[in-house]
């Protein structure tokens, strides 16, 4: 495993680390980032401290991406839903309010919005969450999926609500309400369509469908069916936060920076 090379890379080099001036990671993308050793105060890895939570809990699933046990609340105080099973709050996708109620697709970043949103201003997650947390990628939910055979999914009931429980591969689980969806000629002002029946949750991307309008992509399930799919930007759907696995290296006493996992070739000091 990567993760296992990069700590065993750290623990041979911090034997002679003593000659050395720089702490450097070389990056997937050819890029690297150095810092003064005797600036480092710490190195760890998924970067899950305060800073990175930023007051909210996540769980780790064994995935590539831990995620929060709530549906985003921009209503609440503290921007989550009250319980696993509450449905939180309604957004279209690339709005970072939470606010919007236009049906026109084209009102949701324009008629050719970003490919991926995640991390971005116009990530509902990040603005109200902060910290690292973002809205998850087409790939990150396929990992829910059967298709990746990593987890596992039961359709139940949480407190009278239905929805899916989520088992990652090392047995720890979250809860996603079937909270239905707020649109034109399915919806009332007040009641979202489909309520208890069905979910369906954005991730940051968007799609360019084959009538050549830039859909978003959701994760969508029914008692009976779970899968990615895409549809209407306008629709108004659910929001679970993830935050990434990251190493995170904190430097002068109050500065972190945080880089994902997944994107380290190697860790050097030099």
């Amino acid at each position: 495993m990567r993760l296992i090379s990069i700590i065993s890379a750290i623990l041979f080099a911090t034997a002679t680390m003593w000659a050395q001036t720089y702490v450097v990671f070389r990056l997937t993308d050819g890029s690297v980032k150095r810092y003064p050793i005797s600036a480092v105060d710490s190195l760890a890895f998924n970067g899950l401290d305060a800073k990175a939570l930023h007051g909210h809990k996540c769980v780790d699933m064994g995935l590539s991406v831990n995620w929060a046990p709530v549906n985003l609340d921009v209503n609440k105080a503290t921007f989550e839903a009250e319980s696993p099973e509450a449905w939180g709050s309604y957004a279209g996708w690339g709005d970072p309010t939470g606010k919007m109620t236009s049906d026109d697709n084209d009102d949701y970043l324009g008629y050719t919005p970003p490919a991926n949103i995640c991390g971005s201003p116009n990530d509902i997650a990040r603005v109200y969450w902060g910290g690292a947390w973002r809205l998850p990628t087409y790939e990150e939910f396929m990992e829910f999926t059967e298709d990746n055979d990593m987890c596992q999914r039961k359709w139940t009931t949480l407190n009278n609500h239905h929805g899916y429980n989520i088992t990652g591969p090392n047995g720890n689980s979250i809860f996603m309400p079937a909270a239905g969806f707020f649109f034109k000629d399915f919806s009332t002002p007040t009641t979202p369509a489909d309520l208890d029946v069905d979910g369906g949750y954005w991730t940051g991307e968007s799609f360019i469908a084959t009538d050549y309008k830039a859909r978003g992509r959701y994760l969508f399930f029914l008692k009976d069916y779970f899968g990615l799919v895409f549809d209407t930007r306008a629709y108004r759907q659910s929001v679970r936060p993830c935050i990434q696995k990251e190493a995170m290296v904190r430097y002068n006493s109050d500065q972190c920076t945080f880089i994902p996992i997944d994107m380290i070739e190697r860790i050097t000091f030099e």
